[in-house]
């Protein structure tokens, strides 16, 4: 997954009860132990929830989330300081077909609407300076299952060391699997690389901000279908 810098979080998590925060972190611990989840490999977490999705979910869209400063903070995540603000260099989320956010490393509820999901994480965004504010790329789930490759050399350090301990199925979309879901590839592939930098314009899906994000989807609830992304 990504980064995460500790050392520049600040408080702009919703204060709650710490009873209540526990209680939200049993049961996504729960959650999480129901399906393939990794701590800081967030983009295969969510390649793998498109893949085996529970019943009745499917997913439409996985959306990496970052900034064009290369940091970006987000609120009420389990990695988070004692305000409970992960830095994050990028995240990796996914949107259901009734606009709910599947963020596998939140403290909210799993999964939970799109409005709730982005108050709570970003709730002083608006006072931000602009190359903080978070900035989302949306990808199809169909293309992002079909196309989606990383070795992980980003998670070693210069020595070839892990950073964080890797997840224990084989790396996605690179080379041969055991595993016939991991290894089901069109010619293709595309780089974990193109998919987290925001800056990129040649990169899969389309940018928006997070005013575009908020009008798209979470100004309407009765309307559960964004523009199509191609």
């Amino acid at each position: 997954m990504c980064s995460f810098h500790a050392d520049q979080a600040h408080k702009l998590r919703l204060q709650e009860p710490h009873e209540q925060i526990r209680h939200r972190g049993r049961e996504q611990e729960q959650v999480r132990q129901q399906r393939r989840y990794q701590p800081f490999y967030c983009e295969e977490n969510i390649w793998w929830l498109c893949a085996e999705p529970p019943l009745g979910v499917h997913i439409e869209l996985v959306i990496f989330v970052a900034s064009l400063s290369g940091i970006c903070p987000i609120a009420e995540q389990q990695a988070g300081a004692a305000d409970g603000v992960a830095w994050w260099d990028y995240h990796c989320i996914a949107l259901d077909q009734e606009r709910r956010i599947w963020d596998l490393d939140t403290q909210l509820p799993q999964p939970v609407a799109a409005r709730i999901w982005v108050a709570h994480s970003f709730p002083r965004a608006a006072a931000w300076p602009a190359p903080l504010r978070p900035l989302f790329r949306l990808v199809p789930s169909a293309d992002y299952l079909r196309d989606f490759s990383s070795d992980r050399r980003h998670m070693r350090d210069a020595v070839g060391h892990w950073l964080q301990p890797p997840p224990p199925w084989p790396c996605i979309g690179v080379g041969d699997s055991a595993d016939a879901k991991a290894s089901t590839r069109t010619d293709s592939k595309v780089d974990l690389r193109y998919y987290r930098d925001l800056s990129a314009s040649d990169g899969p899906g389309i940018v928006i901000d997070l005013d575009a994000f908020l009008a798209i989807y979470c100004a309407d609830e009765g309307a559960v279908h964004g523009p199509r992304i191609t």
